[in-house]
C-alpha cells in the first residue's frame, strides 16, 4: 500500500485538497510526487457530468 493509498483510505483527503495542496506541499505534509500518484490513480469521470449554461444579467437593467 503506498502513502497515498493510505491518505486517501484515511480520510485524510483534505491535504490533497486542491485549493491547499500548495500550501501543504511547501510544509512538508505531502510530498509532489504523492500528489502526482494521487492525481495519476483518479477515475476520469468526464463522462458523467452535465453541461450548464449561465445567463449573465444586463447590469443597464438591474
Amino acid at each position: 500500500m503506498t502513502k497515498v493509498d493510505k491518505l486517501t483510505e484515511n480520510s485524510d483527503e483534505k491535504l490533497l485538497d486542491k485549493r491547499i495542496i500548495q500550501r501543504n506541499i511547501t510544509k512538508k505534509l505531502i510530498s509532489k510526487e504523492d500528489y502526482k500518484a494521487y492525481l495519476s490513480k483518479l477515475k476520469d469521470e468526464s463522462d458523467q457530468c452535465e453541461s450548464a449554461t449561465v445567463e449573465e444579467d444586463d447590469p443597464a437593467q438591474v
